[in-house]
């Protein structure tokens, strides 16, 4: 028989912070649905807010959860996500954020074409470094950052269709350096997608500087 205190454990999606988080998700979905906003165009928050809660999931704290969240990582990740000035001005958004593993979307349209119509490969390039710059993001730890020191872009068709997504993933995560790749994938109308480009990168850790 267990008693005491392990006895009246609380299950994790039974905690304060948990359904906080889960009503505030709920809450902006049911916003998103009431305005009839296409999947595609769903808000950062409620992908973040997701994030989070797949993280409490995984992990099933001790601790109190806000001090489980910020030990994680998601603190930095949401600051990187408020501070990416260029990526707003192209309009690239969050599809999935996860540890070592970041979705970006870019959405088709003339602000970022090129002479001939297609997305101009600066605008893809700078989708996939974006990708793996939120990716470093998850693998520093708080007194750290993280710059892009080599990359090598490989493109493989042209950038076309509704929107193009970015999918970085860390290969090796080491003292120095992080290696990652992305890969940018075109999605069209009918749902049909196709390879655009490819990415290898080498992100250099260097000491936050005082004051941030």
């Amino acid at each position: 028989i267990v008693t005491g205190r392990a006895a009246a454990k609380k299950p994790t999606q039974d905690k304060t912070y948990y359904k906080w988080l889960s009503f505030h998700r709920d809450a902006m979905r049911s916003a998103e649905a009431e305005m009839n906003i296409a999947e595609e165009e769903q808000g950062a928050w409620p992908l973040m807010l997701e994030a989070e809660l797949r993280l409490l999931d995984h992990y099933s704290p001790v601790l109190g959860l806000p001090d489980t969240l910020k030990a994680k990582g998601l603190g930095p990740l949401r600051e990187t996500l408020a501070g990416q000035h260029f990526a707003k001005t192209l309009g690239i958004e969050p599809v999935s954020i996860e540890y070592g593993c970041v979705s970006l979307r870019l959405p088709v349209r003339p602000l970022v074409f090129q002479q001939y119509g297609y997305v101009h490969g600066g605008a893809i390039g700078a989708l996939m470094d974006t990708a793996t710059g939120m990716c470093s993001v998850t693998m520093v730890g708080p007194d750290e950052m993280a710059l892009t020191s080599e990359l090598k872009i490989n493109f493989l068709s042209p950038g076309e269709g509704d929107f193009l997504i970015a999918t970085a993933r860390v290969i090796k995560d080491g003292k120095r350096l992080i290696i990652m790749e992305a890969e940018a994938t075109a999605v069209f109308p009918d749902g049909q997608t196709r390879d655009v480009a490819h990415m290898t990168t080498s992100y250099i850790r260097f000491p936050k500087p005082s004051g941030d």
